[in-house]
């Protein structure tokens, strides 16, 4: 299921080619790394829904394009986001849940469904990533380690813990923010060493309660692919919708 090809040359027909000060908190000595866990985990938790809106760029070798996007997300299962192009036309919709993965082509009045698997988000997606994994990048946030990871270096700067696994597929390194403990760096590498994906978020800023990072950047090197998400707008913990009702004209196609 190649959607994004599509989608990205189907959004460069509808696209045209305030900052709040960040939240100082007082630096505390480090954690051990079972103290670090639990507070990834207090704030993992803490997000129950999220709202954002602001600016999605979509990169990639066919064609490179910047539009505005709506995002609901709502743990742990559902994400719906909007993109829309010049005077707020609607230009398509990902719905994603533990049942399916949709993309609606409002342009084209067609909608592809498929399974939501990790296989089927890379289709869409172009990145590796799991419906877990993007809920939590989406975030700031990080999948907790597996049964099958072992942990290979845990470290900290004065402003960076350091956190290494190996797996079954290959390393993950991890860089979180010491003061937020949002996650700056998250790096997916093959056995071989090779990087297959890394996420990197920063500009992290208050929203309620919550430190979270406001921009946040997701590259699949192997695919030369790149998905930019800048918020101009988050809110934590407020009523969301993620529900998609096919259009009832529309084309449906499964993949």
């Amino acid at each position: 299921m190649r959607i994004l090809i599509g989608f990205v040359l189907m959004v460069t027909a509808a696209f045209l080619s305030a900052c709040a000060p960040a939240k100082r908190i007082a630096k505390e000595a480090a954690l051990s790394f079972n103290d670090l866990r639990n507070r990834v985990q207090i704030r993992n938790e803490s997000i129950r829904t999220m709202y954002g809106e602001g600016t999605i760029t979509i990169e990639s070798p066919e064609v490179s394009n910047t539009g505005s996007f709506k995002m609901e997300l709502k743990k742990p299962d559902s994400l719906r986001i909007d993109l829309k192009g010049p005077f707020g036309i609607r230009v398509g919709t990902f719905a994603l849940s533990r049942e399916r993965a949709i993309f609606c082509d409002w342009m084209n009045n067609m909608v592809l469904i498929g399974s939501p698997d990790s296989s089927a988000l890379n289709a869409i997606l172009q990145i590796p990533l799991s419906l877990d994994e993007i809920l939590f990048a989406l975030t700031g946030g990080i999948l907790p380690g597996s049964s099958s990871d072992s942990l290979i270096n845990f470290s900290s700067t004065d402003d960076n813990y350091l956190v290494s696994y190996k797996s079954n597929t290959g390393v993950k390194e991890i860089r979180l923010d010491r003061n937020s403990y949002v996650i700056t760096s998250y790096k997916l590498f093959t056995k071989e060493g090779h990087l297959r994906f890394l996420d990197e978020a920063s500009q992290i800023r208050e929203s309620g309660q919550l430190l979270m990072p406001m921009f946040i950047r997701l590259v699949s090197p192997d695919q030369n692919r790149s998905i930019t998400i800048e918020y101009d707008d988050i809110e934590v913990n407020t009523p969301v919708i993620c529900a998609f009702k096919i259009p009832r004209q529309a084309k449906v196609v499964y993949r």
